[in-house]
């Protein structure tokens, strides 16, 4: 955790790197979340992975402005259902 986050597990920081992964600039291995993600399941502004969700995406399934894969749409959705309680939690 830190600016630089290196971890095996989780890593969480301005430049991140994990399994799961969480930052600015996240290299995840199963996921990642940030401005610049990778992952099996990458999720950010820029990103890569198999299922993908960004602005600007690069993988198998992607959801991104300028195309929505059926498949990708479907798992986002998905994800967005069985974590719904994290969004509504006030």
């Amino acid at each position: 955790m830190g600016q630089l986050g290196l971890g095996l597990l989780f890593g969480l920081g301005q430049a991140s790197s994990g399994i799961i992964s969480i930052g600015q600039f996240a290299l995840g291995f199963y996921l990642g979340i940030g401005q610049f993600a990778t992952g099996i399941i990458a999720i950010g502004q820029f990103a890569v992975g198999k299922y993908v969700l960004a602005q600007i995406g690069i993988g198998k399934y992607v959801w991104s402005q300028k195309t929505a894969d059926p498949e990708a749409v479907e798992f986002f959705r998905f994800l967005q259902q069985k974590f719904a309680f994290l969004i509504n939690a006030r």
